[in-house]
């Protein structure tokens, strides 16, 4: 994208690089101009008002600074989807923002989703961004895909697994898993909501398979004694080092499990979401182990609503 005198995007630039990248704003960049082309020719002197002000507007409202890019809310994507422009939604779920941001704080959590979209971008042809709409909430990404992707960049993007949390309230990085699908549209389902929500669930169920990930009986019986053993205080991994053991090929141990579970106030849902996923093949013990962590957790829970409630009286 050219510059003007100095390095300086120009106003020029920045409509012609917003237009070529994000085609749904087109429109309104060229009314823009059209508008202030007629009153230049009213007026007899140049006017690009309207102009800067639409271009104003996208660089506060639309350009997300943590990630660098024009990002669009859950709505407008679902406006562009019930209009019928996608082929395809790509969806990726990084869980752990909310403890992130409790457990190490909030400029850990933006440096983990910063990190996830440059992983995400890398695995993306520049030529092929033109045909993508980001939509980002919190540590979801979704991406709106226009026209179809290469092969190989769908292979790409459906390679991400997992993403490192680094901090330096750590002295070791923590991997966590990521939920990941590429959900092709059915263009003849006329209730898009239903289209979006089956894309959401399958990357929700898709990070529950990587961090419940078992291909035998030695990995699950570990898995297992991670559940039995993970408790509240393990959660507190500011001051822990983080384990090295693995099961699997993912980085799932006592950490993590106590990181996702403990947290949070929607143990209960996500628990049951785990044990949904289970449910899929013949993992009576895992189901067990879960179903008692469950238990644990709310008698925690309720042990220290009481001592909270005595320490008041």
């Amino acid at each position: 994208m050219g510059t003007g005198e100095g390095g300086v995007l120009t106003l020029g630039d920045k409509i012609e690089f917003l237009t070529d990248r994000h085609r749904e704003l087109s429109v309104a960049l060229h009314y823009a101009q059209h508008l202030d082309y007629l009153e230049t020719q009213k007026e007899g002197k140049s006017c690009t008002k309207r102009q800067e002000a639409v271009v104003k507007f996208i660089e506060q409202v639309v350009y997300d600074p943590l990630i660098g890019e024009n990002v669009y809310s859950k709505f407008e994507l679902l406006t562009n989807l019930k209009e019928g422009d996608f082929k395809a939604l790509y969806t990726i779920d990084l869980k752990y923002v909310k403890e992130m941001n409790e457990k190490y704080s909030y400029a850990d959590a933006d440096e983990a989703i910063a990190g996830l979209w440059k992983e995400i971008k890398d695995k993306i042809p520049h030529d092929e961004m033109k045909k993508i709409m980001v939509s980002r909430y919190g540590g979801t990404f979704i991406l709106g895909i226009r026209e179809e992707l290469l092969p190989e960049t769908i292979e790409k993007l459906q390679s991400l697994k997992e993403v490192a949390i680094l901090s330096d309230h750590v002295d070791k990085e923590l991997k966590v898993p990521i939920g990941n699908s590429f959900y092709q549209i059915n263009q003849k389902e006329p209730n898009k909501n239903v289209e979006f929500n089956k894309a959401m669930k399958e990357a929700e169920d898709n990070f529950y398979r990587k961090m419940l990930y078992v291909s035998n009986l030695e990995e699950e019986a570990e898995l297992i004694d991670v559940l039995k053993s993970a408790n509240a205080d393990d959660s507190d991994i500011i001051e822990k080092i983080i384990s090295k053991k693995e099961i699997g090929n993912k980085n799932i141990n006592k950490n993590t499990i106590s990181l996702y579970f403990f947290c949070s106030k929607r143990y209960n849902e996500r628990i049951n979401a785990a044990l949904e996923i289970l449910k899929e093949g013949k993992h009576d013990q895992l189901i067990k182990a879960l179903l008692e962590l469950k238990d644990r957790i709310k008698k925690e829970i309720d042990t220290m609503a009481k001592n909270i409630s005595d320490y008041q009286n």
